[in-house]
């Protein structure tokens, strides 16, 4: 006695569309990341000579952690903070101890505050605003700074 079972055409189908999917993956090499993605090593270079060294790591769609090192400023410990992508830009904001570092007469002095990046996915270029939470460098607690910067991918 011979048993025979029929599937329905919704598997079947569905089937089809993975082997087919699969197929044309297979054929056009790995998947390449989604635009806009954020992952390896950059140069930060900023308008007022500031040259720092991002890594980056994705943490999502959409989602970059970054990791900052100094490099051309010894008063300002690494940081870092998490970049979010929105129509195109990719922003972040980083509360830390050197947000702000004073020009002479007081440029041996860093402040606390905020630093607000953004830039554009497309040419990794954009701005950063500086914002100090207390009154110091001759000027008063929320004082901001804003700086142009571009990032270019060293690995």
């Amino acid at each position: 006695m011979t048993t025979t079972r029929e599937l329905p055409a919704a598997i079947i189908l569905a089937a089809g569309v993975a082997i087919g999917s699969a197929g044309t993956a297979w054929a056009d090499g790995p998947v390449a990341p989604s635009p806009g993605e954020l992952s390896g090593t950059y140069s930060y270079e900023s308008d007022t000579g500031r040259v720092n060294t991002w890594v980056i790591t994705p943490c999502g769609p959409g989602c970059a952690d970054v990791a900052v090192t100094p490099v051309t400023d010894p008063r300002v410990v690494p940081y870092g903070g998490r970049a979010l992508l929105n129509n195109g830009r990719w922003d972040m904001t980083v509360q830390y101890a050197q947000a702000v570092r004073c020009k002479p007469p007081h440029d041996y002095a860093t402040v606390p505050g905020t630093v607000v990046f953004s830039w554009e996915a497309a040419t990794l270029n954009g701005t950063a605003v500086n914002t100090q939470t207390a009154a110091a460098c001759g000027d008063p607690a929320g004082a901001t700074y804003q700086s142009g910067f571009s990032l270019a991918k060293v690995v």
